[in-house]
């Protein structure tokens, strides 16, 4: 059998450089978060588009343990 151990060695390294290395951080955005909770679940969706969503701070509590969090997520891809 061929020790093919330079050429492996060399296409693990290509892939790192081309593939994983750029996607290890990527460019961020700003990003609106708005939520609407619900104490009643299942909602269609097409009621929880048409609601009325407050701000939302990252961090912040999600509601009520075993209630719906409906989130509306603006942002801009640059």
């Amino acid at each position: 059998m061929h020790d093919n151990r330079v050429l492996l060695e060399a296409r693990i390294e290509r892939v790192i450089r081309e593939r994983i290395k750029p996607a290890v951080y990527r460019r961020t955005a700003p990003l609106a978060i708005a939520s609407w909770t619900v104490d009643d679940e299942p909602v269609p969706f097409d009621v929880a588009v048409g609601q009325s969503y407050e701000h939302f701070t990252v961090g912040g509590a999600w509601g009520k343990p075993w209630g719906t969090v409906w989130f509306h997520l603006t942002g801009g891809v640059c």
